[in-house]
């Protein structure tokens, strides 16, 4: 007579099963990490470009209520790759805020104050929301009954690359990663 012995069933994991379900979990948590990371950067990106932008539109707004022609010739630092804004470039003048100021010394302490704003915003020990190599320049293009005006700040960025919107602005003062942002504006002139 034979005797049958029952296997019992199986019961747990094989070691070959473990192994698997942890090379596929891993690829998937460092699936999730680089989003993450990739998500940290974009955040980081734009608050660059944030902060640039309301810097950018400040000096518009100081351009816009300082418009005679002397200040507007102050103003026209130009634009070139050693950006003349950043690095502790403009002297400051009188305080115009304390003190009662003519349409040159307004402009003059104006492009200073705007500087150390970029400097600041530059952040200690490069925050997240600081502008890291910052700089600046400011074109006025006299025209008949008007002033052209282009405003374009300029960092180091994050990541790759990043794009410089085809302004010669710091081109020598950054030279990778460069960021920009540029806005334009038409100024009627007023008498000083």
């Amino acid at each position: 007579m034979m005797i049958h012995t029952r296997i019992p069933a199986q019961r747990g994991f094989t070691l070959l099963e473990v192994l698997v379900a942890m090379v596929v979990l891993s690829l998937g948590a460092m699936g999730v990490m680089g989003l993450v990371l990739h998500a940290q950067q974009a955040n980081e990106q734009a608050l660059q470009r944030g902060r640039a932008t309301l810097l950018v539109n400040d000096m518009l707004e100081r351009l816009r209520a300082n418009t005679t022609r002397e200040a507007m010739s102050v103003y026209n630092v130009g634009e070139s790759a050693h950006a003349p804004i950043g690095g502790q470039q403009q002297q400051r003048g009188g305080d115009c805020r304390q003190a009662l100021c003519d349409s040159q010394a307004l402009a003059r302490f104006d492009l200073a104050d705007w500087e150390q704003q970029i400097m600041q915003a530059q952040g200690e020990h490069h925050r997240l929301d600081g502008l890291p190599q910052a700089h600046a320049c400011i074109t006025v293009m006299p025209r008949a009954q008007r002033f052209d005006v282009t405003v374009t700040l300029a960092w180091r960025g994050t990541g790759q690359g990043g794009s410089s919107e085809n302004t010669p602005c710091a081109s020598d003062d950054i030279t990778s990663a460069r960021q920009s942002v540029r806005a334009s504006s038409r100024y009627h002139p007023v008498r000083g």
